[in-house]
């Protein structure tokens, strides 16, 4: 009396189409010297599926803990994602992300420092949304 045989597993070799990583991509690259609390590193409108986040610097040494990127819809106030820049390069400076931008909805990547201040030494900053 054994279990009954299993189904066979069927592949899937083609992702549909609300699965599909976004063929758009957000870039920023540059040396932030803000004298906001924020600023907007870049944006842009459409019906995605956004799927990782990356960010290098130069030298992430003494980058304040406080300093985060964001990634909101339609409102800069409001992250949808909000991440460590810090936590964000000690961890590897990539994290997978799972957001749907709906149709005319505009995504924004925020810098987000507060009271912070980016130090010269880290240099430039390079991040990428798709």
């Amino acid at each position: 009396m054994g279990a009954p045989p299993a189904e066979p597993l069927e592949i899937v070799t083609q992702l549909s189409e609300e699965m599909k990583p976004s063929p758009i991509a957000l870039r920023y690259r540059g040396t932030p010297s803000p004298a906001e609390r924020s600023v907007v590193l870049a944006s842009g409108k459409g019906d995605w599926r956004l799927s990782r986040l990356r960010a290098t610097v130069a030298d992430p040494r003494g980058l304040d803990p406080a300093i985060e990127l964001w990634l909101c819809l339609d409102d800069p106030n409001s992250p949808l994602v909000g991440v460590g820049l810090a936590e964000l390069l000690a961890l590897g400076g990539e994290r997978p992300l799972n957001v749907a931008v709906p149709p005319g909805a505009r995504v924004q990547l925020i810098l987000w420092l507060g009271e912070a201040r980016w130090l010269s030494a880290a240099g430039e900053l390079q991040v990428e949304v798709n």
